[in-house]
């Protein structure tokens, strides 16, 4: 993701950069009534939902594994989490919703999950692909650079 926030903000790094900034965490990111919202960060997961924010790099870490435990890498971005009240309903410490396999999570919505690069050979890798084409849907999370 590219940094689309203003100067002296950044795209939330994930859950614990979050939670360091906002003491309710996705609470107040959308109002009842909204139209469907989805905040990006760059928190991604190693499938199934799972937050990538543990230690492990081994090889039950990828993109497919579901296993709990595994440091956020290239091999673990499988999906990716924000905030809002658009996205498959799911828990990382304060973030609410992730994108779900191939942003299905995201339907009918500007965000796309499986560009073509060099950086996604097997779909997996939607933390460092995912684009979106318009304005409405939402866009990234920004916290305050400290």
């Amino acid at each position: 993701m590219a940094d689309l926030c203003a100067v002296g903000w950044h795209v939330c790094t994930g859950d614990a950069d979050v939670a360091a900034h906002s003491p309710t965490g996705c609470d107040g990111a959308t109002r009842e009534g909204d139209k469907p919202l989805f905040f990006a960060t760059r928190q991604s997961t190693n499938g199934c939902g799972v937050c990538a924010n543990g230690t492990s790099t081994g090889p039950e870490c990828d993109g497919a594994s579901c296993s709990e435990g595994c440091m956020q890498t290239a091999v673990t971005s499988n999906d990716f989490y924000g905030c809002g009240n658009f996205g498959t309903e799911g828990a990382c410490g304060p973030l609410n919703r992730f994108s779900d396999e191939l942003c299905s999570g995201l339907p009918d919505s500007p965000w796309s999950c499986d560009a073509s690069t060099p950086a996604d050979d097997n779909g997996l890798c939607e933390a460092y692909t995912v684009t979106k084409t318009g304005s409405k849907f939402g866009g990234v999370l920004c916290c305050r650079d400290l």
